[in-house]
């Protein structure tokens, strides 16, 4: 008896990880709150039932009473419903979500006016998909791939908690910066979600006297690796790649320029919370006043992003 305990007890453990993988319950899909046409829900329910759990708000107002009282991760927008709202209600509504990936909504069928989009990006709303492009319905199913997860709305709300009273635009740009950490290594890739230029963005935290960019990319990347590296069954490889390294011995690297420490070190010292501890005291507390009335990505006439 004791031999066979001994021998199922390894069977389970030397199971091959797609197959412990396959056997654990599947994760609950995340929740999209929605203000669109009727017509449209049926379409984005049928095409995002994969990825989605759809609740259909009739107003704007009403969606963000339903995310206040759900976890939810994704707001989508129908851009012509959007196109008679005030933008100061529409901007107000994303600064109360920051945890949420925003998205507007555009078809064939209602063409709204390319000013209407760029207001809409004005109130912070960076990502529109059509869904009547060949790649719509992929890009809007793939939209909480990579995108930080529970650990994005952890980073978030600690952030805006000392922050606040912020103004919209460092709002924005941390949460675009927070949501694009896990898959993007570069400040040029974040560039290109912010629609600014990277020059023009690291001219402007040079002139205010804020670390750079790229220093809070790089930290933000480490909040990530810290939370993964909680739990204990994730290997640093596993890490390394979830974070988009080539290899388990560039971040390794990385942790060694930023902060001296091995990635083990890494492990042992630092949790998601005691790394927010860290971020803030380095990149947020001693420049509180900066960053609350800093403007990072406003437009110029002149900037060509």
């Amino acid at each position: 008896m004791h031999v066979y305990q001994i021998r199922r007890r390894r069977c389970r453990h030397d199971l091959p990880a797609q197959v412990q993988s396959a056997l654990k319950p599947p994760s609950p899909k995340p929740i999209a709150v929605t203000v669109l046409e009727p017509d449209l829900r049926s379409r984005v329910d049928n095409g995002t039932s994969s990825a989605f759990k759809n609740f259909h708000a009739s107003s704007l107002a009403d969606a963000t009473a339903l995310i206040r009282e759900s976890p939810a991760r994704v707001l989508l927008l129908s851009a012509s419903i959007m196109q008679n709202q005030p933008q100061h209600e529409i901007a107000r509504a994303v600064r109360q979500t920051p945890e949420m990936i925003h998205v507007v909504l555009t078809h064939s069928q209602k063409p709204v006016p390319r000013e209407t989009l760029l207001d809409l990006g004005a109130a912070g709303i960076k990502r529109i998909v059509d869904i009547d492009e060949p790649s719509g319905w992929y890009k809007l199913r793939s939209l909480t791939d990579n995108d930080g997860g529970s650990t994005a709305t952890v980073i978030l709300k600690s952030l805006f908690l000392s922050l606040e009273p912020a103004n919209d635009e460092i709002r924005t740009f941390f949460v675009i910066l927070v949501h694009a950490a896990p898959r993007l290594r570069t400040v040029r890739r974040v560039c290109n979600e912010l629609g600014v230029l990277q020059s023009t963005l690291v001219s402007r935290f040079f002139r205010a006297g804020l670390p750079s960019p790229k220093s809070y990319l790089a930290s933000t990347r480490l909040l990530y690796a810290a939370s993964l590296l909680e739990a204990k069954k994730r290997t640093i490889s596993e890490t390394a790649e979830s974070l988009c390294y080539p290899t388990s011995q560039s971040f390794g690297r990385h942790l060694r320029q930023s902060i001296g420490l091995t990635a083990s070190e890494f492990r042992e010292r630092y949790s998601l919370a005691a790394g927010l501890v860290w971020f803030k005291g380095f990149l947020i507390h001693p420049y509180l006043e900066t960053l609350r009335e800093f403007r990072p990505i406003r437009r110029t006439s002149n900037q060509g992003c």
